[in-house]
């Protein structure tokens, strides 16, 4: 038997990912990129404002936060850690009967069809791990 947390639900995961070139060189930016999300744990994104704004940080809580802007944060993932942690299971639950749905959700360019299609190698996304996944259970 399937254990609760492992059931068939609805997940809501965000990815941070790093900055892209165009931002870095302000084509999307106008020349300015500032980090302003914090990652304190695997389900929590923190939200700082303009320093100037006089607002206070906003803390919003996932199912799992992935931290995708950079290699030495202690909770660093790469596409294999969305594999270990989404795919894996979404794996066990086709070969189970249930339906699967990756719903992606993001403005143009924030990494949503690299999260989903990745690139070659090890670059690969969810939808191809998954993939070769099933298939392999039946080779």
């Amino acid at each position: 038997e399937m254990e609760s947390k492992n059931a068939p639900r609805i997940k809501v995961c965000v990815r941070v990912r790093c900055f892209i070139k165009e931002e870095i060189e302000g084509g999307r930016s106008g020349g300015t990129c500032e980090l302003c999300i914090e990652m304190p744990s695997k389900t929590a994104v923190i939200i700082q404002p303009p320093r100037s704004s006089g607002q206070e940080p906003k803390q919003f809580d996932f199912d799992r936060v992935y931290w995708s802007f950079s290699e030495d944060h202690p909770l660093y993932a790469n596409q294999q850690t969305l594999q270990d942690e989404l795919g894996a299971e979404m794996i066990q639950q086709a070969l189970m009967g249930f339906n699967n749905c990756i719903f992606a959700y993001g403005q143009t360019g924030s990494g949503k069809s690299y999260s989903v299609l990745g690139g070659k190698g090890e670059q690969r996304g969810l939808l191809p791990r998954v993939t070769e996944g099933i298939f392999e259970q039946f080779a």
